[in-house]
This record gives C-alpha cells, sequence and structure tokens, in this order.
C-alpha cells in the first residue's frame, strides 16, 4: 500500500487539478507552535488600577503611576501592573487631606487588608472605647477626618514566600522613611 499512496500523493502535486474538501479541510502536516516573544508592557498598563470602585479598597482609590514621598521629597514609579486583586503585596496608605500622613504595609490579599483598615478606624468595644489605638487610625479620627479621606493602593507585588515579603516592606519603610515622618510606628 505504501508505495501506491506514495505515488497517488507524487501524482496530485504534480498535477494540474483543482484539490478537492479533504484536501482543504485536513492539514497534512500539524501546526508547529512557534515560540512566544515576550513583548514588553506598555507604559498605560503599568500602576495602580482601581476596578472602578466595586471593592472598598478600590472605593479608596485612585489610579497611579507614581507617588510621592513626604519625608524624602522623592517621586517614585509603580513599575508593575497592579489592582486589586493583587496577593502578596506592600501597600500605601496616605490622607487625601494632609498628604503628610503616610503608611506603609504588608498583606497576603489586599482587598480584605484595605477593608479591615477601613472598618477599623469607627470600631468600638463594649465599653465605646476605640478598639485600635495606634498611629494610622488615630490619625483618620482627628476632626475634619474619616475614613473617606483614606488612599489605599498598592506600590509592588512580592513573588516569594512570607521572609521575602516581609523583607520588601521593611525596604519601603526605611526607604520611605515613615517610622519618623509617617504612620508607621517602631518595629521590635
Amino acid at each position: 500500500h505504501y508505495p501506491l499512496r506514495r505515488q497517488r500523493q507524487m501524482c496530485i502535486r504534480d498535477s494540474k487539478r483543482y484539490r478537492n474538501i479533504r484536501e482543504h479541510v485536513f492539514r497534512g502536516k500539524l501546526f508547529v507552535p512557534q515560540q512566544q516573544i515576550e513583548r514588553p508592557r506598555r507604559l498605560a498598563t503599568m500602576g495602580w488600577r482601581t476596578c472602578g470602585g466595586k471593592c472598598i479598597t478600590c472605593q479608596h482609590s485612585e489610579n497611579k503611576l507614581e507617588f510621592r514621598v513626604q519625608a524624602t521629597r522623592e517621586v517614585i514609579q509603580i513599575k508593575q501592573h497592579l489592582t486589586c486583586m493583587a496577593y502578596k503585596c506592600i501597600y500605601w496608605i496616605e490622607c487625601s487631606i494632609c498628604f503628610l500622613a503616610q503608611y506603609l504595609g504588608k498583606t497576603g490579599n489586599i482587598k480584605t487588608r484595605g477593608r479591615q483598615h477601613v472598618n477599623a478606624i469607627d470600631m468600638l468595644d463594649d465599653n465605646g472605647n476605640f478598639v485600635h489605638n495606634n498611629k494610622l487610625y488615630e490619625h483618620f479620627r482627628l476632626p475634619g477626618h474619616s475614613h473617606r479621606n483614606m488612599r489605599i493602593f498598592v506600590l509592588e507585588e512580592v513573588f516569594g514566600d512570607d521572609n521575602i515579603l516581609k523583607a520588601r516592606e521593611d525596604y519601603w519603610i526605611q526607604k520611605c522613611n515613615t517610622v519618623n515622618k509617617g504612620l508607621n510606628t517602631k518595629r521590635k
């Protein structure tokens, strides 16, 4: 059978006839995928992007390509494409009234952590006292301030284990000096 089939294929290729339906529908060879070329992301996709205000974190945020560190007067570009779906990330909180109030933190899920921060500002215990008393929440309880003045966004998403996430948080806190001139508290 093989020599006959081979002769038939040669005859079809060499002859000047139209191809039949089978030859149109079925390939003679399988498709060989080519390697995908890694293209750099466009600048328009970089930075922090909100989901349109559907989650509490995005309701307290706005799209950002860069942010200003008030303690050092440095403007830092956000070099990743980040949304509220980011996991294991370093986030930034600032006050929209007095931009000197800035806070850095780390989290495994920014949606959950953003909601926790917003709710912790007004959380009371059974005696009517505030449950959380640290510099961040006390700032947003000042007269003329509320959780509506809180701006939350992600600086970077970290790929690795929790030790790398902690090291990146320490790096950003030191770089932005948010312990001395911000709302972060000293570490033990």
